[in-house]
């Protein structure tokens, strides 16, 4: 007996310390979003008997960054090592799907063979027919009403033949409509078959018995948010309202039920390893060294997966446009014009590439649908350029074929309005209430904030690119507010007009957003022949071009105007511009520009003017007609 209790009692004790191994599939309660990734939190309550056990998270995100792993709740538990590792799992459901969709197919593919069968036949027939018809009509015997009533038999049969194949290919064609479409849904239920899952198992050494609430966190990749914007006003009366926006998406694979969430402008640190400092050594700077104080930084900006075409300008040190700069969105590129405009569909790359001889190569993130770039001056290149020249280029598009993107839809409409948390050099958005977010590529529509914001309008005209007044709205004091660069969609009057981009990155005071055209204001440009005229002086041309600009204000009210030309600059010591004669309020000598700054009475009309020469060697030509 005393035997038998001791073995019993071992046997006990081998239980207890045996390895316990549980699989368990954690809930998700707590989401950070950030630009690109999020941080998830996923709790689970668990009874862990003493001694080694294994506790594997299943059904996880099969995109977890390891280095990210944290486990809370470890109290009086050693966690001897981890693991994470990637399950391919096949879905049942998928399968029988899959199973149906293919007899459907077969289906199909058997009754367009027999269409086929029958088309070749009627064919074959009507062959025949004919052959009959031409050795009927060659027998000298017949009469005349023989051979019409063969005629009236032919033509009757191959009628009704041609009748039933014109059937059968009408039935032939919509049945390849229904082929094409099962098989689209196979191969893409053919994708989805294989369930990809991530999960993470924990060695653990538990040193008493009891219930543990275990905690974990980790960062995933597919995930992310970016901000966009509603600016709208009903009139010139009225002050702009901007509805701030987030759209979110989280594609880890799993379903987010009833979560906590925040989104984050914050660039989140998985790495904790800390950082190294190295000397920092003062030497003498040569021509070979690189000139990193004149270096691009975009680190501010982040990728926008919304943004399907960007158009812009690309600037030189100056401030002047640079024509002929390469632009590369992956496999496609263009040229800017002669004004430094460019326009180049995206087509999923995350990157624009900027290249242009004697300037810095500039990597943009597409974080905007109009990016306007300065390209630094590279020394180091224009030390070996000589001479360079340029020939006026047209905009060329890539022979690679645009392919459509696909519409967005918004499968989430959420109203709260978060908590904004200022965090010093980031800001966090944390919702009230909870939110569930579907796996899915498509995006989720959440209201951030809504503000007024101080308003001015007026209208600007620059004549020589647009023979159009456009309403313009000067927003100030916006960069007090806690924006994050990204899109914004216009709506004036209760019409939408437009968008713009907003960059909380730039110096200006003012965020000027144009409202479009108001054809209440009319424009007429002239260049005035009469004045122009060509004369030679030595070896030197000279040209004389005059422009007149005339506004009328049709509103029944008056409007504020800036109007904005430009006069020629050169670069080259043997072109000089001279005699410019205008009746502007202000000329910038670097730029040349002209402008003048009024307000136009209803019904009213004003006239503004200017002037300028040219002087060049006769033997050559400039970008300037003379006409």
């Amino acid at each position: 007996m005393r035997l038998l209790f001791l073995m019993t009692l071992s046997f006990l004790s081998f239980c207890s310390l045996a390895q316990q191994k549980l699989k368990l599939t954690p809930k998700i309660t707590e989401a950070t979003v950030y630009r690109t990734g999020a941080k998830v939190t996923a709790e689970k309550q668990v009874y862990l008997n003493q001694g080694e056990a294994v506790v594997v998270f299943e059904n996880l995100s099969p995109n977890i960054d390891k280095n990210s792993i944290r486990i809370k709740g470890l109290d009086g538990i050693s966690l001897n090592y981890f693991t994470y590792e990637t399950d391919y799992l096949k879905k049942q459901d998928i399968s029988k799907q899959l199973e149906n969709l293919k007899e459907q197919l077969s289906r199909i593919n058997r009754k367009i063979a027999i269409k086929t069968n029958q088309i070749d036949a009627l064919n074959k027939a009507q062959v025949l027919l004919e052959k009959n018809q031409e050795l009927n009509t060659s027998n000298n015997e017949l009469t005349v009403a023989k051979m019409n009533a063969y005629a009236e038999y032919y033509r009757n049969k191959i009628e009704d033949i041609n009748t039933k194949i014109y059937d059968l290919q009408v039935e032939t064609i919509e049945l390849k409509t229904e082929q094409s479409a099962l098989q689209r849904e196979i191969r893409k239920l053919k994708g989805q078959q294989t369930n990809h899952r991530g999960k993470i198992s924990f060695n653990l050494k538990v040193t008493k018995a009891s219930q543990k609430k275990f905690s974990i966190d980790y960062f995933i990749y597919d995930a992310g948010w970016f901000p966009t914007f509603d600016l709208s006003a009903k009139s010139i009366k009225d002050d702009m309202n901007l509805a701030y926006k987030a759209k979110v998406y989280q594609a880890s694979g799993r379903d987010w039920s009833n979560i906590k969430l925040s989104l984050s402008t914050a660039n989140p640190e998985t790495d904790t390893q800390m950082p190294e400092l190295s000397p920092l050594y003062v030497n003498y700077l040569s021509r070979y060294n690189k000139n990193t104080s004149n270096s691009y930084d975009f680190s501010h900006l982040n990728y926008n997966r919304g943004v399907r075409n960007v158009s812009g300008v690309v600037l030189g040190n100056d401030g002047l446009p640079l024509p002929g700069v390469n632009v590369q969105a992956g496999n496609n590129g263009t040229q800017t014009d002669f004004d430094g405009r460019y326009s180049i569909d995206i087509n999923g790359a995350k990157y624009l590439t900027y290249k242009y001889l004697g300037f810095k190569t500039a990597r943009v993130p597409v974080y905007s649908s109009t990016i306007t770039l300065n390209l630094l001056t590279d020394a180091s290149e224009l030390s070996e350029v000589v001479v360079t020249g340029y020939a006026k280029s047209n905009k060329r598009k890539s022979s690679i074929e645009t392919v459509e993107n696909e519409e967005v839809v918004y499968d989430n409409e959420v109203s709260q309005i978060p908590v904004t948390t200022n965090e010093g050099n980031s800001f966090s958005f944390s919702f009230p209430n909870e939110v569930s977010l579907k796996s899915s590529l498509n995006n989720s529509n959440f209201d951030i904030n809504n503000y007024q914001l101080n308003t001015e309008y007026n209208y600007y005209i620059a004549s020589e690119y647009s023979k159009a007044a456009y309403l313009i709205a000067k927003i100030s004091d916006w960069q007090d507010l806690d924006l994050v660069s990204g899109e914004a969609k216009i709506y004036f009057n209760n019409s939408y007009v437009g968008q713009t981009s907003i960059d909380v990155n730039t110096t200006d005071k003012d965020l000027l957003i144009s409202l479009g055209k108001d054809d209440q204001v009319i424009i007429n440009r002239t260049d005035v022949k009469q004045e122009n005229k060509t004369s030679f002086f030595g070896s030197n041309k000279i040209i004389t071009k005059t422009f007149e600009i005339d506004i009328k204000n049709n509103k029944s009210s008056a409007i504020s105007i800036l109007v904005e030309e430009r006069t020629p600059i050169s670069r080259q010591e043997n072109i000089k511009v001279e005699e410019v004669t205008h009746n502007a309020d202000f000329r910038d000598e670097k730029t040349g520009y002209l402008q003048w700054e009024f307000k136009l009475q209803p019904k009213a009309n004003k006239q503004l003017k200017y002037s300028y020469q040219i002087k060049y060697p006769k033997d050559k030509n400039i970008n300037i007609s003379e006409q």
